[in-house]
């Protein structure tokens, strides 16, 4: 059904004002779950993929951590399990406050997709990344995009970074992990999933 428009004088009704609810769910983003993650080294969030949608949304803000420049990452998991294999291919381009700039990159390891480099937490430090991750439920190659910018305000730095990454086998996961190997990082997320049509 396509969405209903209205001009001055109209008469709203609610049969109208439910189809163009119905519309907008079917033609955007989809609210899956969200909650906050509270001084994790890692957190897992599983059966939030699935045959519903082939394209997902991660929204995660008011990122802080126990320490600065720590890189966190995201693997894939399946019935509760991480996929740590070396299938994970993963490139950063990052642009520090001053203008600095530092590219990476990981090709064939186990080590994940990177999303962004912690940030301490004391008052005003924060940061938020934007994940979109294509196909993870299908059996293909699943592919991960993200932004990230994080403020470190204990030492008045700062960095925007993109990434891109692939895990090149074709299986289908169900949930994916966040993690760091050192600190500890809290954060609030919410997942969405893109409607199909």
């Amino acid at each position: 059904m396509p969405l209903t428009t209205y001009t001055a004088g109209e008469v709203l009704t609610a049969a109208s004002l439910n189809n163009n609810f119905t519309f907008a769910a079917a033609n955007g983003m989809v609210f899956i779950t969200g909650g906050t993650v509270t001084s994790s080294t890692s957190a897992n969030f599983d059966s939030v993929f699935s045959a519903t949608y082939d394209n997902y949304r991660i929204i995660i803000s008011d990122i802080t951590s126990s320490g600065s420049e720590v890189a966190v990452a995201m693997r894939l998991r399946v019935g509760g399990v991480t996929n740590t294999a070396s299938n994970y291919n993963s490139q950063q381009a990052r642009i520090y406050g001053g203008g600095t700039v530092a590219n990476g990159g990981s090709t064939n390891d186990g080590s994940g997709f990177y999303l962004w480099a912690c940030a301490t937490s004391p008052a005003n430090s924060s940061g938020a990344c934007i994940i979109d991750i294509t196909q993870p439920f299908l059996a293909k190659p699943t592919t991960a995009l993200s932004s990230s910018h994080v403020w470190d305000n204990a030492i008045s730095a700062y960095m925007w970074s993109s990434q891109g990454g692939s895990h090149t086998v074709s299986s289908s996961f169900d949930g994916f992990t966040i993690f760091q190997t050192t600190t500890t990082t809290a954060y609030k997320y919410k997942i969405y999933g893109y409607a199909n049509s």
